[in-house]
């Protein structure tokens, strides 16, 4: 017998790590940091946040710089992908003794040398693995804690409606104090009819530009450190550490080859 989670973790670590890709060597990973970083520097510039004497404060060009660094940073993460499936395909191939370069096939290779089911038996394979996710998050022990418990305590599933109902009793009371200061529909109309297009492409474009772009940018950098964090806990644990992130991909991928058997009638060709 042997662990399930060995398994996943084996698979993980041959198809899914960025090991040898982020790494203080990787140029491409420095890239995506001096990209991230730069693009941060101009978002906060531009806004006003910090005053650099050196640094060009003209505010169309800090926005340039900043999607232009955004792009910068997609790319730089294109280039890891790449590179991690590069790594995937030199150590599969290594493993299975074959010189197969197509990705897929390779990871069809390792199930079936690696698993002792059909292809035909995966699906129940997953959904074994699915239900010991449950059972684990059900019967999970107080002092088993997760990265997704320390997110909890900044934000929930569970809270969603009752930040929706905060924020839509904010938009109620500041609709209320502008009213009350005097705000009418008219004085909002006339506002928009005396904004110059520059004003206009200001408020339509560029600030939900730059709110779009720093939510993802933040992104990033939440879901790089959990990773980190993560990678840390999961090492205290071994070759059989349980993650249900990884459990994931392994069941994605298992329901990606799930294939029927071959028909045992034969079929003529007229």
């Amino acid at each position: 017998m042997r662990n399930i989670h060995t398994t996943i973790n084996e698979y993980y670590d041959t198809f899914e790590s960025y090991a040898g890709v982020v790494s203080l060597r990787a140029k491409w990973f420095w890239c995506f940091i001096f990209a991230l970083i730069l693009s941060f520097f101009s978002m906060v510039s531009m806004l006003g946040l910090i005053q650099v004497d050196w640094y060009i404060a003209n505010r169309k060009f800090l926005f340039i710089v900043f999607i232009l660094s955004f792009f910068v940073t997609l790319f730089c993460l294109a280039k890891l992908s790449l590179n991690k499936d590069a790594a995937a395909v030199k150590r599969s191939q290594e493993y299975l003794g074959t010189s197969e370069g197509r990705l897929w096939k390779l990871k069809s290779m390792w199930l079936k040398k690696c698993l002792p089911y059909k292809q035909s038996e995966y699906l129940d394979i997953a959904d074994m693995i699915d239900k010991t996710l449950i059972y684990r998050e059900r019967y999970r022990d107080l002092t088993d804690l997760r990265i997704k418990d320390f997110g909890d305590c900044v934000f929930a599933d569970e809270s969603k409606p009752r930040i929706l109902a905060m924020f839509l009793m904010l938009c109620a009371t500041v609709a209320t104090l502008s009213i009350k200061e005097g705000a009418t529909l008219t004085g909002i109309l006339e506002f928009y009819g005396q904004a110059s297009l520059t004003e206009i492409l200001i408020i339509f474009i560029v600030a939900p530009t730059v709110i779009f772009v720093a939510y993802l940018e933040a992104k990033f950098v939440v879901v790089g450190i959990a990773r980190l964090m993560e990678r840390i806990l999961e090492r205290l644990n071994g070759k059989n550490a349980f993650s249900r992130r990884r459990a994931r991909v392994f069941v994605n991928v298992l329901v990606q080859h799930v294939s029927f058997e071959k028909p045992r009638l034969k079929v003529f060709h007229l």
